[in-house]
């Protein structure tokens, strides 16, 4: 029993110093870290304004070339707007072409991004973003189709 329990610590010994080694390497690394911790409420003055929610802890968008996530229970996708400004314009540059089609099919059938706003995805205004919406898109761009439902 006593070998056992010094192979044990002799085992938990050299993963630590597996562990410290590993992590030494990788000095000078860092993830940002941005929190703003407040009770509920607005703040304002001339120059700025500022709204909290208890408990939000970390707001903003993250992401790279395979994936975007925007994190905290307010949301701000598009400049200015807060939501929603074009269905239809899955990728938010503020057309409505065979850019966000291709961007939809990517999304539906072949794990591409998300559309940049989930009111974006949903082109015909049922909630959720499925082939319906590519077949909605695709008659608007290619054959007269009714335009994409009002945000």
């Amino acid at each position: 029993m006593t070998h056992i329990l010094n192979a044990g610590a002799i085992v938990a010994c050299l993963l630590m110093l597996i562990g410290s080694a590993q992590a030494e390497s990788k000095t000078g690394e860092t993830i940002d870290w941005y929190v703003i911790g407040s009770g509920g409420g607005s703040m304002s003055s001339a120059s700025y304004s500022l709204s909290g929610t208890v408990g939000q802890a970390a707001v903003g968008t993250v992401g790279s070339a395979s994936y975007a996530l925007n994190q905290g229970f307010w949301q701000v996708f598009a400049a200015g707007s807060g939501g929603c400004t074009l269905r239809g314009d899955m990728n938010c540059d503020g057309l409505i072409n065979i850019t966000d089609m291709t961007y939809l099919i990517a999304y539906l059938f072949s794990g591409g991004l998300a559309p940049c706003l989930h009111a974006h995805g949903d082109v015909n205004c049922d909630g959720l973003i499925n082939i319906t919406d590519m077949t909605y898109l695709i008659a608007f761009l290619f054959s007269g189709g009714p335009s994409p439902c009002p945000c």
